[in-house]
């Protein structure tokens, strides 16, 4: 009969290792590993000095409940220290049975198609639900950068129609200051002018007056020359 083997991780230093062989059953007790060292990497294969190997024999793996496996795993991070039973040949369980094992909440027909599903295809299945989320929340994402650039170029064109519009009404308001001052401009050409004629005129008003004096002292000479000829004339007639 060939002798057994035992599958011990890489790494892990032991202080205390005892293996008890019985037939096709190798039991490892008092495995301690010291937190400070990284979890094992590959399995070397220790032989009983008995016979020299010819097959191995994996140590047995029993699959723990939900509640259990979660509390182990717990358990070994606090302390620092990982598992030395290594994974089946296979990583998932072929006598995998998802409606002993899954809680799920579906119809009959649902449940007909989920149920038949090994352990493997319910972990592709799983992970392809997550890669398709990714890619619904990428593509939504997407979607709201393009719908924010819809909004945002939106707002733009309003933002061009009104400067548009402020420039319409700054060339407009630009036309008016220039026709205003050329009316100023004219304006004051023409207040000029004014203020000339005013200044004529009151030079003309001004000799005028002293015409209107001189001519009113010869018509009081007149009137004295005339008074004086007509007492003369009537001296003469007496």
């Amino acid at each position: 009969m060939d002798a057994p083997v035992a599958q011990i991780p890489v790494g892990i230093p032991q202080t205390e290792l005892n293996v008890e062989v019985r037939p096709r059953e190798v039991v490892a007790t008092g495995l301690v590993a010291e937190p400070s060292q990284p979890p094992p990497d590959r399995p070397i294969i220790v032989h009983s000095s008995e016979s020299p190997p010819d097959s191995e024999i994996p140590l047995s793996h029993k699959r723990k409940s939900r509640g259990e496996g979660k509390s182990s795993s717990k358990k070994s991070r606090r302390s620092g220290s990982s598992s030395s039973i290594p994974l089946p040949a296979g990583i998932f369980d072929p006598a995998f049975d998802a409606a002993s094992r899954l809680e799920v909440r579906a119809s009959s027909s649902q449940q007909a198609v989920i149920e038949p599903l090994s352990e493997g295809e319910l972990y592709a299945a799983a992970v392809e639900m997550m890669a398709r989320g990714v890619m619904m929340a990428v593509n939504a994402r997407e979607k709201g950068k393009v719908r924010e650039g819809r909004d945002l170029l939106r707002e733009l064109a309003l933002e061009q129609e009104t400067a548009a519009s402020l420039r319409r009404q700054v060339e407009s308001l630009t036309k008016d200051h220039e026709e205003c001052g050329e009316k100023y401009a004219k304006l004051q050409a023409e207040l000029e002018e004014t203020k000339l004629q005013l200044t004529t005129s009151k030079t003309a008003l001004s000799a005028a007056h002293v015409r209107e004096a001189s001519l009113a002292e010869d018509n009081r000479k007149l009137k004295v020359e005339v008074r004086r000829l007509g007492k003369r004339g009537d001296e003469l007639a007496a």
